[in-house]
């Protein structure tokens, strides 16, 4: 059985948050996909920053973002403000002149200077792959203030057909491997490492989806809090315990994440780690202008360590992972967008 809060409604994940005027509120919605044979990820982000002085137009960003294998990550941004789109009040939808974005198809045109991205890419559910992973333990608590950051994955598998032209590169998409992912807040997290994977080769039907974060308590920060959802064949293991949240041992050392998670009847060890070179950094405003430094790949290797109360374990492997990590300094040695 899969797994979300009781009394959880669908707009929470299937909405807008930010309608006009309303300020001081930051809003992602992104798809992210891998090619299977493992030398080709995309990720596109159709994102909207209302500022905290409501005299400041928010802005769309508009992020492509085209990573291969041996290469160094390239990134494409167009900003461009508000009042050029129309997003829906009760669903994910958002148009404007050269822009589309619904939970089924994307097609819009990037222009950042003289570069051009463009795609038309069109995202089929396979049986249940768009049963959402939700974190949070009760559904208030992505109306409440606190956390400040909310995140949920509304469609965990997809996948992705269609073109992406990247400047002068037509990338043919069949059957890629994806996610539709909808975060907001009205201010990033201080530090956190997020990561998931939908395709594990060898075990078929395995997907997982967690985070660890520190957040922001007027002068303190907490410790890290930590959870994460494994589901086998439209079966979740949470680890979403707010008492446990405090109580997970989480290592968060950059290209390395490691936590050590459980609940009433499991266990897991989880592990994601990159390659440096294969990390992209991108720039992240929050809604007050601060700035924290994102670094994020799609090819993190992956392993799950699943243990029952009664001893049986299972193990699941995979390159797919994307793994992200947010300071408030930017690392050494990556460049930033």
């Amino acid at each position: 059985m899969t797994w979300k809060p009781n009394k959880m409604q669908d707009q929470m994940y299937e909405s807008f948050q930010w309608q006009p005027r309303r300020s001081g509120l930051y809003e992602s919605n992104y798809l992210k996909a891998n090619s299977p044979d493992g030398q080709r990820a995309i990720w596109i982000k159709h994102n909207i920053l209302a500022w905290s002085n409501p005299l400041k137009e928010p802005i769309v960003e508009l992020w492509c973002i085209f990573f291969e294998k041996g290469k160094q990550p390239r990134v494409l941004k167009q900003e461009l403000p508000t009042s050029q789109v129309k997003v829906s009040p009760d669903k994910i939808e958002m148009k404007g002149k050269d822009i589309f974005l619904s939970p089924q198809h994307t097609t819009t045109i990037l222009r950042d200077k003289d570069k051009i991205a463009s795609w038309d890419i069109e995202m089929i559910s396979p049986s249940q792959g768009d049963i959402p992973i939700v974190h949070f333990r009760y559904a208030k608590m992505y109306e409440w203030k606190f956390p400040k950051k909310k995140i949920l994955t509304p469609a965990p598998y997809l996948l992705f057909n269609g073109h992406l032209q990247f400047m002068d590169e037509k990338i043919i998409i069949h059957d890629w491997i994806g996610s539709r992912n909808h975060n907001w807040g009205t201010e990033h997290a201080f530090q956190y490492a997020y990561g998931n994977c939908n395709y594990f080769p060898d075990t078929p039907n395995v997907l997982f989806d967690g985070f660890s974060a520190k957040l922001r308590v007027g002068l303190l920060k907490t410790p890290f809090l930590t959870s994460a959802i494994i589901r086998e064949n439209n079966k979740d293991y949470p680890f979403n315990s707010l008492a446990l949240m405090f109580l997970t041992k989480t290592i968060v050392k950059f290209p390395r994440w490691e936590i050590f998670l459980q609940n009433k009847t499991e266990k897991a060890h989880i592990i994601q780690e990159g390659e440096p070179d294969d990390f992209v950094g991108l720039s992240y405003y929050h809604p007050d202008e601060k700035i924290s430094y994102c670094y994020n790949t799609k090819w993190a290797k992956t392993t799950i360590h699943l243990k029952n109360k009664n001893g049986e374990e299972k193990r699941f492997r995979s390159d797919f992972g994307e793994l992200e990590f947010l300071y408030t300094k930017p690392l050494k040695n990556i460049l930033i967008y």
